[in-house]
């Protein structure tokens, strides 16, 4: 632009025509071709260099190309907030490395506050569209998200999810789909693997089901509450409870009603038990009792609702090899086997003070042999034998005394004497004995 007149010469005033004759051409700034005798509130291309804009009152505003601050605060992020001009707090905080939103000490790259219930929330509009967080570095990424068939913790590369508490690890998602609980390797074979308690609360259950769900095996707390209620119950589909674990430590299977530590009910014709020993020292079954003072018996067949008679057998036990049964115990009380042989124990190296037995024929002499039947038979079967009480009397030693008990074991405050049959024998050799040496010297006085 030229300005035609120089305004040095002059002093006092200025004449107006001159001043016209100076500026009624216009004058271009930018885009806008201006004269002084016009007002313009736009400008555009043009570019100012080192132009300080000072301003003593109010500050620019928005419409003005300003942010309607008079000053800003490090950090402080300006935002728009509907009106004239900006707005700038600690909400919303940026240090150079760190956002924060709702802090103005971020810690993180991006650190969110909040003393209200819901920090952030992610919003997808799309109804086809997956909304999730991603979570990325080298080792692997890992989706956060809600999808149209739920929510998701979704990993693209082979890495576990872990879980961690007060900086240490409680349970993991290995990348096969394996659950450890209390444990960083879970099993391969299992899709849970627990260290530590396993506590299931309120009657639940736990099933194990077959691949459409239609069978399952589960267990059941089917105790009342309280303490000390707790039962432990086996169930299959179909076929209700099988088998159940009482608070008291008792076994029931088929049955819901104990008749002991092991209670078992089964019907058809399968064994209630088998038991498949394969080992070279060991025993099939044994029965042991570590209270010195016991007198039960070790082990007690018993039988319920039977009509009388002998054929029921309490004991058998069958040789496959020979292919039949060697030896039964009746219900009667009969014992009977294969060969007619019943041993004892006579080995030389158990005994000692071995001397001669003490004469027997005088004392069998004695001895009443009685026929009679048991008042307990409903048959009335004749008996042959010795009443334990007059025996006594000639041989002491032969009766054995035991405590009568009830069905349960329960001390009946009576005692029943029994009889060594078996030591009969050795007494009759001892009799035949001393009647062969009488014969032997009747013999010799006849001159036989």
């Amino acid at each position: 632009m030229t300005i035609p007149y120089t305004f040095a010469g002059a002093t006092t005033a200025i004449p107006l025509a001159q001043l016209d004759a100076n500026f009624a051409s216009p004058i271009t700034l930018g885009n806008v071709a201006m004269t002084l005798s016009n007002t313009y509130t736009s400008i555009g291309n043009l570019t100012l260099t080192n132009v300080t804009i000072s301003s003593t009152s109010t500050p620019i505003t928005v419409p003005q190309g300003g942010t309607g601050l008079t000053s800003l605060t490090a950090g402080y992020i300006p935002y728009g907030n509907g009106t004239s001009a900006f707005s700038s707090s600690s909400s919303l905080y940026f240090d150079g490395t760190n956002l924060g939103i709702g802090t103005s000490s971020p810690a993180n790259k991006l650190d969110i506050q909040s003393t209200t219930g819901v920090v952030g929330r992610l919003n997808n509009t799309g109804n086809t569209n997956d909304t999730y967080w991603e979570a990325k570095n080298t080792f692997g990424d890992v989706y956060f998200g809600l999808g149209g068939t739920g929510a998701y913790i979704y990993t693209a590369s082979s890495i576990p999810i872990q879980f961690y508490t007060t900086g240490s690890e409680r349970m993991r998602i290995d990348s096969s789909g394996n659950v450890g609980i209390g444990i960083t390797n879970p099993a391969s074979f299992s899709k849970l693997t627990v260290n530590g308690g396993l506590a299931i609360l309120a009657n639940g259950s736990m099933g194990v089901y077959n691949s459409d769900n239609t069978n399952f095996f589960y267990l059941n707390n089917a105790g009342a509450s309280g303490a000390n209620n707790a039962v432990l119950t086996f169930s299959c589909t179909n076929k209700g409870e099988l088998m159940r674990l009482d608070s008291s430590g008792n076994l029931l299977v088929g049955t819901t009603s104990t008749n002991g530590k092991i209670s078992l009910s089964a019907s058809g014709s399968a064994p209630a038990i088998s038991l498949l020993y394969s080992g070279t020292g060991g025993f099939p079954i044994e029965a042991q009792t570590t209270n010195a003072s016991y007198n039960g018996p070790g082990v007690r067949s018993r039988v319920t609702n039977l009509a009388a008679g002998g054929s029921y057998q309490a004991f058998s036990y069958y040789n496959d090899s020979y292919g039949n049964y060697m030896f039964f115990v009746f219900g009667n009380g009969n014992v009977q086997n294969t060969n007619n042989s019943y041993a004892g124990i006579s080995d030389a190296k158990l005994k000692e003070n071995i001397v001669d037995a003490t004469p027997k024929l005088s004392d069998l002499m004695k001895v009443q042999v009685r026929q009679y039947n048991f008042k307990s038979d409903p048959n009335k079967v004749k008996q042959l034998g010795v009443v334990s009480q007059e025996l006594e009397s000639i041989f002491p030693g032969m009766i054995e005394e035991s405590v009568d008990k009830d069905v349960n074991g329960n001390d009946l405050g009576t005692t029943t004497k029994s009889v060594k049959y078996s030591v009969f024998v050795p007494m009759l050799i001892k009799a035949i004995q001393e009647q062969q040496a009488i014969i032997e010297q009747l013999k010799a006085k006849v001159g036989l």
